[in-house]
């Protein structure tokens, strides 16, 4: 029969396999814990609206917003196996316009947390209010960015404890708006995105 007939051949090159290697390699599954990295987010809205475009306004968040324990398993990282969360990025949208489509705004952000001394977390910016936008990711700043992630620090201890997340986030938000001669009234948000990183296991191939 023709299966007859192969096997000798196959035993021919299976042979010559182990001579050349040594052994036949079979690829086995074996547990592997590997670094995950996932995200989680806060968005804040704010209206700018007033005769006088010169514009200052604030918002206070809590870090339980982030809720950093339904983001980890989502992703399936068990809370004790968390090791680190940082502050990602923050991007800014117009999600209503102003009337008048030349309508500009230049300014800055800063956070305070936990009730510090306020740092620059945005440089100064430039924008166009007059229509709606996408998400625009911010050029940040260093001192302000330190801050938050010193609470943000905090924030994981407190979950992996159980305890309540008591940690705050201030935004300061000022500029000034033109054309300077016309009431300004639109709205726009800033999101915070923070990265939080942990530990899973998992199967992988492996020839060992």
């Amino acid at each position: 029969m023709r299966i007859q007939r192969m096997l000798p051949a196959l035993a021919l090159l299976l042979g010559a396999a182990a001579l050349v290697t040594g052994c036949i390699t079979i690829p086995t599954m074996a547990d592997r814990v590997v670094e995950l990295v996932t995200t989680g987010s806060t968005t804040e809205d704010f209206h700018a609206s007033g005769v006088i475009n010169t514009y200052a306004d604030s918002k206070t968040i809590n870090a339980s917003d982030l809720d950093i324990a339904r983001v980890l398993d989502d992703a399936g990282i068990d809370l004790s196996d968390a090791t680190a969360i940082t502050f990602s990025n923050l991007a800014w949208r117009v999600t209503a316009a102003d009337a008048s489509p030349a309508r500009t705004l230049t300014g800055k952000v800063a956070v305070s947390c936990e009730g510090r001394p306020f740092a620059d977390l945005v440089n100064p910016f430039s924008a166009n209010a007059g229509a709606v936008t996408d998400w625009h990711v911010a050029s940040l700043q260093a001192a302000g960015v330190a801050q938050v992630n010193t609470t943000l620090a905090t924030v994981l201890q407190q979950v992996k404890n159980g305890q309540p997340v008591d940690a705050t986030l201030t935004y300061a938000v000022s500029g000034t708006s033109a054309p300077v001669d016309v009431a300004s009234d639109f709205h726009y948000e800033l999101r915070l995105t923070v990265n939080i990183q942990g530990k899973v296991k998992t199967q992988m191939l492996t020839g060992r």
